[in-house]
């Protein structure tokens, strides 16, 4: 090594001109590189990605809910003035819209919109046939006998000349026999909570003392990059609401994207502090050792090639790059200042660079290795963000310790330092480093005898697993979030369950395997609520069903049935055509559809319990239980398919700092 290092040195200084253009080169390179990465700003990113955890941390990413900021609008008067909060809403909302050109909204709901309700129920109701349960096709049975036919349409006659009538007449003429009441009540499975109240369709907190708006941002909640300036846009139009209303209207908002920019920018403000003052403090002892600021810009260069090395490494083997774990790795410069600044020290006594190179390559390289080594078992690590940080910890190391044997002995002539006497100067330096505790008995005994307690005590240490309190947040947003938390959960744990397939469609099968297990939880009363797509997304499999389970309803009934429903609604006093769409419904064909059919249940109900990706495709229900009963329905859940997994937030958290923890131990 001695040998090839030397001649390396020997070859570079007759060639000085090729020494330049190949640093130059290879820089050039490295910075190409390092401008092709990605940055994520994910804390999460620093927890386990093993299989079930990443998917299970997927799930959680992409929940409708998970995306969504959620802006609160008050009066700043002692009784809420409903109409100057409702004024400020309609004003925030259009600044929002107005803003929004680059598209980072997917959605803003603020409004309940009654006509897009009827809308929902009537699509339900003319497509019944995919909805219709067995117990359904019982009383439908019973319904389509002439003495029932005959009494519902009385009560329908009856019910036309009350006030309601008019708004009932729609359904009416779609379903006179009511064949759809019960796929009707099910519509409540698509409620997300329960803790709001409207007023004049404007969705307000259950006190009636604020509006909510929930927006929802096109991107994951790990985007912060992205996410960030959708929120400044959010701020921006907030900001020109309240003034527009003279302070009259107080307005804040709060969601999972706002704490994680918070998490993102604190790291990284936090990480540029602790680096700054590591080579503050660094840099001044360097220049109190050697007395010349050229010693220093040495130093500097050698580190700034080693980290810029380090990311056009990681670059080549990472398709994204933690960032957060980039300014973790701020603590590395420690180590690596010692790899110049042994070079030049042992240079300041008077050897020759070559001489100098020969007598440091054994420690600078074995001690190379060692640490390396060290910060490269990180990879064994399931986390993405600690695997980043080995990478690019041990690669820093590697392009520091070339450059200070390569280039570092041609930046600089013979005379780098001046001749004065240091001797005193560096009396204290040689004091500190005689101190050898390992001669003293007493204290090699101590540390031995004290390692033994400590080891035992270090096993009941546990991980933090509170994410309220692993996240970093100011104090407003800490009473946004509890705020937020009293006015919407209920007192019931929530459990989330997951179908997951390549497809939406692999995905709805998956789910509707899923479906008898939680009905008979629901049924045992060890779930009490359950929030989801219920019967309105089937896959194609279950309209296939569906489908044939109508036409055996009706092969032998159609014709009897429709003769009879004929001749006594125009008993009853209605026209020959006045339930023409619903005879139309039980003639028609019906016909397989694709997911873009059911875009009316999808795009204003259901879209919060899907997430549909390339290649990717997620189904949630939400359970709603007592927190003891949680592990029993988890195992229940789990053990449908291997495509089909549960969890809640507790257990989010756990699963990862366990799987985080022995990680750890193993290393």
């Amino acid at each position: 090594m001695k040998q090839i290092i030397a001649k390396i040195y020997r070859y570079f200084q007759q060639h000085p001109i090729l020494l330049r253009c190949f640093l130059l080169l290879l820089v050039a390179l490295c910075i190409w590189s390092v401008l092709r990465i990605h940055f994520v700003e994910d804390i999460i990113s620093f927890l386990p990605q093993n299989k079930e955890n990443e998917r299970i941390n997927y799930a959680y990413q992409h929940i409708g809910a998970a995306n969504k900021i959620m802006i609160n609008v008050a009066s700043k008067e002692k009784e809420p003035d409903i109409d100057l909060i409702t004024e400020a809403v309609d004003d925030l909302v259009q600044r929002l819209q107005e803003n929004d050109t680059s598209q980072h909204i997917k959605e803003i709901f603020y409004i309940v919109d009654q006509q897009k309700i009827l809308s929902i129920s009537q699509f339900i109701v003319q497509n019944m046939p995919f909805y219709l349960s067995e117990a359904d096709y019982h009383r439908m049975d019973s319904l389509v006998e002439p003495e029932n036919i005959e009494k519902a349409l009385a009560n329908n006659k009856e019910m036309l000349q009350t006030p309601m009538g008019s708004m009932m007449k729609n359904f009416m003429v779609l379903d006179p026999l009511h064949f759809s009441n019960d796929i009707l009540q099910k519509l409540s499975d698509l409620q997300l909570n329960a803790g709001f109240q409207t007023h004049n369709g404007y969705i307000f907190n259950k006190q009636g003392t604020e509006a909510i708006i929930a927006v929802s941002s096109n991107y994951p909640v790990s985007e912060t990059i992205f996410n960030a300036l959708l929120v400044k846009d959010i701020e921006n139009a907030i900001a020109a609401t309240e003034q527009q209303f003279d302070s009259k209207i107080d307005i804040d908002c709060i969601g999972a994207a706002i704490i994680s920019i918070s998490n993102a920018q604190q790291i990284k403000r936090d990480s540029f502090i602790s680096t700054g003052l590591a080579l503050i403090l660094i840099l001044a002892l360097l220049m109190y050792f050697f007395r010349d600021v050229r010693a220093l810009f040495i130093i500097l260069f050698s580190i700034a090639f080693g980290g810029l090395f380090g990311l056009a490494f990681l670059s080549l083997v990472q398709n994204s790059v933690s960032i957060i774990a980039i300014g973790a790795g701020s603590i590395i410069v420690g180590i690596a200042v010692n790899y110049p600044l042994h070079f030049l020290a042992h240079y300041q006594q008077g050897y020759s660079k070559e001489q100098t190179i020969k007598d440091v390559v054994a420690p600078l390289v074995t001690g190379n290795i060692t640490t390396v080594g060290a910060f490269l078992s990180l990879i064994f690590i399931s986390s993405d963000a600690m695997k980043d940080l080995g990478i690019f910890a041990s690669m820093l190391l590697v392009g520091t310790i070339l450059f200070v044997l390569i280039f570092l002995p041609h930046l600089f002539g013979k005379k780098l330092f001046s001749k004065q006497n240091r001797q005193n100067d560096q009396l204290t330096f040689k004091h500190i480093a005689s101190f050898n505790p390992e001669k003293s008995k007493i204290f090699v005994w101590s540390i031995v005898l004290l390692t033994i307690p400590l080891f035992i005590l270090s096993k009941q240490t546990s991980f933090e697993t509170n994410m309220n309190t692993i996240n970093y947040m100011t104090d407003s947003q800490r009473q946004k979030i509890n705020k937020i938390l009293q006015d919407t959960e209920s007192t019931h744990a929530s459990l989330y369950c997951v179908a997951e397939g390549s497809t939406m469609e692999n995905a709805l099968q998956n789910y509707e395997q899923m479906v008898p297990v939680i009905d008979s939880l629901l049924r045992d009363s060890i779930v009490l609520k359950k929030s989801g797509i219920g019967i309105f997304l089937p896959s194609k499999a279950l309209q296939k069903e569906k489908l044939e389970r109508w036409n055996d309803f009706w092969n032998e009934k159609k014709l009897v049935f429709l003769n009879d429903f004929h001749r006594l609604s125009v008993k009853e006093g209605f026209t020959e055509t006045a339930f023409l769409p619903f005879e139309n419904l039980i003639t028609k064909s019906f016909d397989i559809e694709d997911i873009n059919y059911f875009s009316p249940i999808v795009s204003n109900v259901a879209d919060n319990y899907l997430s549909d990706e390339e290649n990717r495709s997620m189904v949630y229900t939400i359970l709603e239980m007592s927190a003891e009963k949680i592990p029993v329905v988890e195992e229940k859940i789990d053990h449908v398919s291997e495509q089909i997994f549960s969890f809640d937030n507790r257990s989010l958290i756990n699963r990862m700092v366990d799987a985080l923890s022995d990680d750890f131990d193993y290393v």
